[in-house]
C-alpha cells in the first residue's frame, strides 16, 4: 500500500488519504447522528456531506493525475526520445491518483446509499 502510494506521488495520494479518513469518520459520526435524531431534513443534509466529501477526493484525485501527467510530458520534453515501455510506465504511475479518488468517491456514495435506505425505512416505520 505505502508502494502505491509512493507511486502515485506521496502529495496527492496522502492528501486523498487524509480526505478519505475524513469521509469515513464523517459517515460514523452523522451515521450515529442520524440513528440518533428523528429530523429527517438534518439527516439528508448529513448524508449529502458524506457524498460531497467523496466528490471532492474525485476533484483532488482528477487534479493529481493531471499535475502527474504535466510532470511526466516535461519530462519526456526535456529527455527528447523516449521509449514506449518508459511512456507507458510514466502514464501508468500518473493513474494511481484518480484512481484512488474514484474509490473514495464510491464508497461515499455507496454509504450515503445505504444511510438513506436506512433514513427512509426509519421514517416510514
Amino acid at each position: 500500500m505505502l508502494d502505491l502510494i509512493n507511486e502515485g506521488g506521496p502529495f496527492f495520494m496522502g492528501l486523498l488519504s487524509i480526505i478519505g479518513a475524513g469521509m469515513i469518520a464523517l459517515a460514523i459520526f452523522n451515521t450515529y447522528s442520524i440513528f440518533k435524531s428523528s429530523e429527517s431534513q438534518k439527516a439528508n443534509a448529513k448524508i449529502t456531506q458524506v457524498r460531497e466529501i467523496g466528490l471532492l477526493a474525485l476533484v483532488m484525485g482528477i487534479l493529481g493525475t493531471t499535475v502527474n501527467l504535466l510532470g511526466a510530458f516535461q519530462a519526456i520534453e526535456a529527455a527528447g526520445d523516449v521509449s514506449m515501455s518508459l511512456l507507458a510506465g510514466g502514464l501508468k504511475y500518473s493513474t494511481y491518483t484518480i484512481i484512488y479518488g474514484m474509490v473514495i468517491y464510491v464508497l461515499s456514495l455507496l454509504v450515503s446509499i445505504v444511510l438513506r435506505w436506512r433514513l427512509n425505512s426509519m421514517v416510514s416505520a
